[in-house]
C-alpha cells in the first residue's frame, strides 16, 4: 500500500493513497458501523426496549392502520386503549379509522401506552 503524507498549502496534514485502498477502508469503516448498529439493537432487545415483528406482522401492519396494528399487537379493545389514557373511545376509534387526526398529546399518550414510538403510529403514505 503506497500512502504518501504531505500537507496542504494551509499546513494541513493530508495523506494521498490509491483509490482501491480508500474504498477497501471506507468499506471496512462501514462494517464497523453496521456491527456497531447490530450491537446497540442487540442490546435494547436484551433489555425490552426493542422489539421485532414477524414476516406475518409485517404484512399485517402494511394492510391496517398502524394505530390498530399495535392496538391489536397489545391485545387491547379500543375502549380498553381509550380507558388507559383516559380519552374518549370514539374519539380513539375516529383517530383510528383515519376519520380525524388527534393532537401531538393524544399521539403522545397512545404511544406511550402502546409501547411505541409516536412515529410507529402515524401510517405511511400511500
Amino acid at each position: 500500500m503506497a500512502v504518501i503524507r504531505t500537507t496542504t498549502p494551509a499546513g494541513e496534514p493530508i495523506v494521498i493513497m490509491s483509490e482501491s485502498e480508500f474504498e477497501r477502508l471506507r468499506e471496512l469503516a462501514e462494517d464497523a458501523e453496521d456491527i456497531a448498529t447490530a450491537s446497540r439493537v442487540d442490546a435494547a432487545f436484551a433489555a425490552g426496549k426493542e422489539e421485532f415483528l414477524t414476516l406475518d406482522e409485517v404484512d399485517a401492519l402494511r394492510a391496517a392502520p398502524t394505530l390498530a396494528f399495535w392496538r391489536e399487537k397489545r391485545k387491547l379493545e379500543t375502549d380498553q386503549l381509550a380507558r388507559r389514557i383516559e380519552a374518549d373511545p370514539r374519539l380513539v376509534a375516529r383517530v383510528e379509522k383515519g376519520e380525524c387526526v388527534g393532537d401531538i398529546f393524544l399521539y403522545e399518550q397512545l404511544a406511550e401506552a402502546l409501547r411505541v414510538t409516536i412515529e410507529d403510529l402515524i401510517p405511511a403514505r400511500r
